[in-house]
């Protein structure tokens, strides 16, 4: 194995770097816009009591919006797991290639 061996597997984990910073980046994204959207700001609302349980009070449509947030994360986390898995299966390749030599 010769020096290019070596630059390829260092440019590999160069690479496998910057995806698993851009998934990160795509899930702090995502997880501020879910903060964002779910942030509450107290007022007049709070002081009176709490509606009925009937269908209309939209309760499904922030259920399915909270149930769509969380698989969107969940997704994202996914992929920065195989990011990652990519990223430790480059590392050790190139851990290989230095102590053969």
């Amino acid at each position: 194995m010769g020096e290019r061996d070596w630059m390829r597997t260092l440019d590999e984990v160069d690479q496998a770097i910057g995806n698993c910073l851009s998934a990160l980046e795509r899930y702090e994204a995502k997880f501020v816009e879910l903060l964002r959207e779910r942030t509450v700001t107290p007022g007049p609302q709070f002081e009176r009591s709490l509606p009925d349980a009937s269908p209309d009070v939209g309760w499904d449509d922030r259920l399915a919006t909270a149930k769509a947030g969380a698989d969107e994360v969940e997704q994202l986390l996914a992929e920065q797991e195989a990011v990652w898995g990519r990223w430790r299966e480059s590392l050790a390749a190139w851990r290989r290639l230095v102590e053969q030599k």
